[in-house]
């Protein structure tokens, strides 16, 4: 990993830590450039993988704890769309818990899915991805089964079972006790 990498990664978890404390000045500039390192073309390579979880990290704090300074209609589901993320553990608990988080909220749930649940078939294989991994934290599986299972009906059968079926089978298992 390079070092210029690593000093990435660790300005972008300040920014995410300067949300958190609802302090963040100037957040459009910041998700325009959160935006740009995750649209990189080797955003998800070996090299930059850790600061572009670290970026989608941060723009969920910010849609969570700066909500006010945010267009969320347009910056929660860019953000879904980034998702599943799956190499930096301690970053992917606090992006799972700010799914269900968004999820369990009606304002958020809505800005999040799309006005016609348009974005509701990826948020759930999202759901479905992180229930079957070690990537989220102890609670955070029950709160993600407990939104599928209300979810899931809400999609059309040809839907759930293709969404099913992107699923390796020990995930299929694992999300069947919530169905």
């Amino acid at each position: 990993v390079s070092t210029q990498s690593t000093w990435g990664q660790s300005a972008i978890f300040g920014v995410g830590a300067i949300a958190v404390q609802g302090k963040l000045a100037n957040v459009p500039a910041w998700l325009n450039i959160l935006r740009q390192i995750c649209s990189r073309p080797d955003a998800r390579g070996e090299d930059w993988v850790l600061s572009t979880e670290n970026a989608i990290s941060a723009v969920g704090k910010i849609c969570r704890y700066q909500a006010g300074s945010v267009k969320l209609q347009e910056v929660l589901p860019w953000w879904l769309s980034l998702l599943p993320v799956s190499e930096d553990e301690s970053e992917a608990k606090i992006i799972y818990e700010n799914l269900l988080f968004f999820l369990k909220n009606g304002a958020t749930a809505q800005a999040l899915v799309g006005a016609k649940g348009e974005h509701l078939p990826h948020a759930m294989w999202v759901c479905a991805k992180a229930i079957g991994s070690t990537l989220v934290s102890v609670e955070t599986p029950q709160g993600l089964g407990q939104v599928f299972n209300q979810n899931y009906r809400k999609l059309p059968a040809a839907t759930r079972t293709q969404l099913l079926g992107k699923l390796p089978p020990d995930q299929q298992t694992k999300i069947s006790c919530y169905l």
